[in-house]
């Protein structure tokens, strides 16, 4: 099923975050093709992203956008969606 690949996939923030260091990576930003889950938001915030751009939502049925955005203020993380054309929106 759907929600049993996403149990074996690395997110593409995950995967990105393997090649640097959290000295290299703070203050920095990723840019994602989806919204971020929750566990890539702490992750990116524990190397010290500030800011993650993203296009398209996620799948809100599985995932939890309050949980999210509680997560990324906390963390002061800001989640910023760009347009089709990459303009921030």
């Amino acid at each position: 099923s759907r929600s049993e690949r996403r149990a074996h996939v690395l997110h593409a923030e995950a995967n990105a975050l393997r090649y640097t260091t959290p000295v290299r990576a703070a203050g920095g930003i990723i840019a994602s093709t989806h919204h971020p889950c929750i566990e890539c938001v702490k992750l990116s915030a524990g190397y010290g992203i500030k800011n993650i751009y993203w296009r398209r939502e996620l799948d809100w049925g599985v995932y939890d956008r309050g949980a999210i955005q509680h997560v990324a203020r906390g963390a002061m993380v800001n989640l910023i969606r760009t347009d089709p054309k990459g303009a921030s929106a």
